[in-house]
């Protein structure tokens, strides 16, 4: 019974611990086979641009218009969504100031 603790520890650290780093390292997996042109990436250096294409294990990436830079797929951190229009936002937008002419929005007196 003694030699059985210690195994079940080691078990337990397994299903804890190498079993979400194994869903991680396949929804990134997965993530890579699946990218298009016209995707936007993030790179693990996190650079921000458009996957214009993918050729064996290197990709090319629009960071700004004209300008391609080729990255490794592997460095590929993720995908980016373009932020929502401010009409799409709830509350009171990006910015969060009031309109001028909003008569239930706070007043400010200088001093």
């Amino acid at each position: 019974m003694a030699l059985l603790i210690p195994f079940l520890i080691v078990a337990a650290f397994f299903v804890l611990r190498a079993n979400p780093q194994r869903r991680r390292v396949q929804a990134q997996r997965a993530m890579l086979a699946n990218l298009a042109p016209g995707t936007r990436v993030v790179t693990v250096a996190g650079v921000v641009g458009t996957l214009v294409g993918v050729e064996g294990d290197r990709a090319a990436i629009e960071v700004a218009p004209g300008v391609v830079v080729e990255f490794l797929v592997a460095a590929i951190a993720r995908t980016d969504e373009p932020p929502p229009p401010a009409d799409e936002m709830t509350g009171a937008g990006a910015d969060d100031v009031p309109d001028a002419e909003d008569p239930q929005a706070p007043h400010h007196e200088e001093i």
